[in-house]
């Protein structure tokens, strides 16, 4: 399953400590570079924190928008130059960027719409890698606005639990995403 996140980082989303969420996902993957859960993790939680939250409404008192942003930027470069052929990587970071070109400009392209075909792109490259992974194809689908997509995401959740998915926050938005926002 993509993105198994650490007990302690679900639990302190589950009490709003985003902060604190976001610095145990940064220290395991400082603690193991190549660890692509380890990366999806800690760049998955950031830009949740970024694309959902405002100053107000997370106050983050030991870590600043801009640090967030350094550390997307770190996270995000390092994914690119070393998991290039990683399916998981390339969906889920794809999407982030196809979904929020203006965070990756320093990291992908200065353009805009150059930044966000580069995440399409990636979710393209994820599908050829794995064709597949349920969820590679359900997010691909979604991207390319395929008639198939709700067929993908039926056989996806036929095998993934959607209480399980729902159990962070950042998987609970996928789960929204590819199995609707009745749950």
């Amino acid at each position: 399953m993509i993105l198994n996140f650490e007990e302690r980082i679900v639990n302190a989303e589950k009490n709003e400590k985003w902060h604190e969420a976001i610095q145990v996902a940064y220290s395991s993957w400082k603690s193991d570079p190549f660890d692509s859960n380890a990366l999806l993790c800690v760049i998955s939680e950031i830009w949740y924190v970024l694309t959902f939250y405002t100053d107000r409404e997370i106050p983050l008192e030991f870590i600043s928008r801009d640090d967030l942003q350094e550390k997307l930027d770190e996270t995000s470069k390092f994914a690119i130059e070393n998991f290039a052929q990683n399916a998981e990587v390339n969906v889920l970071l794809g999407y982030y960027i196809d979904v929020m070109p203006y965070m990756f400009l320093s990291v992908v392209h200065s353009d805009y719409d150059q930044c966000e075909q580069t995440g399409v792109n990636m979710i393209l490259r994820a599908y050829d890698l794995a064709p597949n992974d349920l969820f590679v194809e359900s997010l691909y689908r979604c991207t390319i606005g395929s008639p198939q997509f709700r067929e993908s995401c039926s056989a996806l959740w036929k095998k993934e639990s959607v209480a399980e998915w729902n159990e962070s926050a950042v998987k609970g938005y996928f789960c929204r995403i590819l199995y609707g926002d009745t749950i």
